[in-house]
This record gives structure tokens, C-alpha cells and sequence, in this order.
């Protein structure tokens, strides 16, 4: 519909016209390129938890909680390694109010392909953070094909440098919303695909402002020959090992939860081998 009904004696002079109808064009573009049933709060995942091995947890909710709010932790990326459990949807509900993204990986759900990955966490951050919605809107109008390149090239082009700009400018705002939770990475697919994930996660994060909480049963992380993981891990990256014990009741599925530190010499370099976290 025009916007001048029956124009007639009228001049224009100086006009500049705006074209609006791009605006967000770019975000939109991520969002379609996202998972969007991968994130916690999902309908995919609103039963999940349910089928899922249930965990008598002890403290360990309460301390990530208190890590994910500390202002400067002495690591800010965890690996949490052990069986498939309710864990980390329990985390993902506890630290609510502190997530500004998550991932879960779900071979059975079909949400495995890893080309969504940072699209999804990319699109989520940005409905947590104004400047850096501006700056990827822009980015993907521009460049509107980064949303199929390479692993390495979206979490470089959609993550690392965007925050890069907003650090350089005083623009980093991500408050406290700073954890972002992955669940499941052993269920990715594609082998190569999945070392390539694991190697960004534990190598190329710490410039980040984020708290990284990684959720993997050990097949993903033992084996050392094909991930050497010894040598690139991240000096600030610590890892759990969870190990269950039988409940003594019999026929009672819950099982419970004793958090291990990880041997450095064992799966990854860590800067501290600690077995808790007592950050107050």
C-alpha cells in the first residue's frame, strides 16, 4: 500500500529514504540456522530428565551455583565427566537465572549435528546481550554464508571476534548471565566433528567472558591418543570426575554422586587439583 493516498501540490526536497525492513535480517539468519530444541528449556528436553538416571547430588548443584557467581574464579571452564544422568539438566534448572547459553546433545532426539552448535549458542547469547546482537545482525548481512562455514570459522567469526570488538570498545556487558552449560558432547555426530569441538572447548575459550560448564560421559575424554588433550588443554580449565555407587535399597534407580578431581596425568593439564569448591 502506498504511503501518500491521492498525492497532488506537494513538493519534496532533501528526502532521504531508510529501508527498514533489513533490520534484524541477520539475526534471523542465525536463528534458522540454530537448534533451538537443543537448549535447556526446550519442549525436547522438558521430560527428558525424566528417563534419565536420577543423582542424589550432595553439594555439587550448590557448588557450581557458587562458581558461577563468583566474580573471579580460579578456573572458568569445568568438564564434568561421568555416566548419563539427570545431572546436568538439574544444573541447567539451579544456575537458571545465571545461563546465557546451552547446548544438549541428544543422539535420540536427533539433535546431534555440530554444524548447529555455535549458531545456537551464538543466537541465544545474542537475546542476552544488546551490542552483540547489533554487531552479528550486521556481520550476517554482510556475510550471510558464515553460518555454514567451517567449526572453526563460526566460533571465530560468531564468537570470539564480535566479543573481541565489544571488549576493545568497553561494550561487554554480559553480566550475570556468564554460563554457558553443553551436555552430551559424546553424543555429537561425526567423529572428526566432535575432536574438533573438544579441541575449541579446551583450547580457545579462556579470552572469552564465560563460564564454561562441559557435560560428557568418558569416552569422549579418556581417550588421549586421539584427543591429546595433555598438551593444548587451557591453563584455566578444571575437570570432575563423577563416579556412582549402587544404592543400598534395592530397586531404587537413584543413584548417588561423588565428585573426584581428575589426575592431570590421567585425561587434561589443569591449573588445580582441587576435589571442591570452596570460593567463599
Amino acid at each position: 500500500m502506498s504511503i501518500l493516498h491521492y498525492p497532488n501540490n506537494f513538493v519534496i526536497t532533501n528526502s532521504v529514504f531508510v529501508e527498514n525492513h533489513q533490520h534484524g535480517r541477520g539475526i534471523e539468519l542465525l536463528h534458522n540456522a540454530s537448534r533451538m530444541e537443543a537448549t535447556h528449556d526446550s519442549s525436547y528436553n522438558e521430560f527428558v530428565a525424566e528417563s534419565l538416571p536420577r543423582t542424589r547430588h550432595g553439594s555439587i548443584l550448590e557448588n557450581l551455583s557458587t562458581w558461577a557467581q563468583h566474580p573471579d574464579p580460579p578456573f572458568s571452564s569445568l568438564w564434568l565427566v561421568g555416566p548419563e544422568s539427570d545431572l546436568a539438566h538439574l544444573c541447567a534448572d539451579k544456575m537458571e537465572k545465571y545461563l546465557a547459553a546451552s547446548f544438549f546433545f541428544s543422539g535420540e532426539l536427533g539433535v546431534d549435528d555440530p554444524r548447529q552448535f555455535f549458531t545456537t549458542i551464538a543466537y541465544q547469547l545474542t537475546t542476552h546481550i544488546p551490542a552483540y546482537e547489533a554487531l552479528i545482525d550486521a556481520k550476517l548481512r554482510q556475510s550471510p554464508g558464515l553460518i555454514s562455514k567451517s567449526l572453526k570459522i563460526q566460533f571465530h567469526e560468531l564468537i570470539v571476534r564480535p566479543f573481541q570488538q565489544l571488549q576493545a570498545r568497553g561494550e561487554i556487558t554480559a553480566g550475570s548471565r556468564g554460563t554457558i552449560i553443553v551436555n552430551g558432547l559424546d553424543e555429537c555426530k561425526g567423529d572428526r566433528a566432535r575432536q574438533e569441538l573438544l579441541r575449541i572447548l579446551t583450547t580457545e575459550t579462556e579470552a572469552l567472558p564465560f563460564r564454561w560448564v562441559v557435560f560428557t560421559r568418558p569416552d569422549v575424554v579418556v581417550d588421549q591418543r586421539r584427543l591429546e588433550l595433555k598438551s593444548t588443554a587451557l591453563s584455566n580449565l578444571d575437570a570432575w570426575r563423577l563416579m556412582d555407587k549402587s544404592s543400598a535399597r534395592q530397586g531404587d534407580s537413584t543413584e548417588h554422586v561423588v565428585k573426584v578431581a581428575i589426575p592431570r596425568e590421567q585425561y587434561i593439564t589443569t591449573s588445580s587439583n582441587a576435589t571442591s569448591l570452596d570460593l567463599s
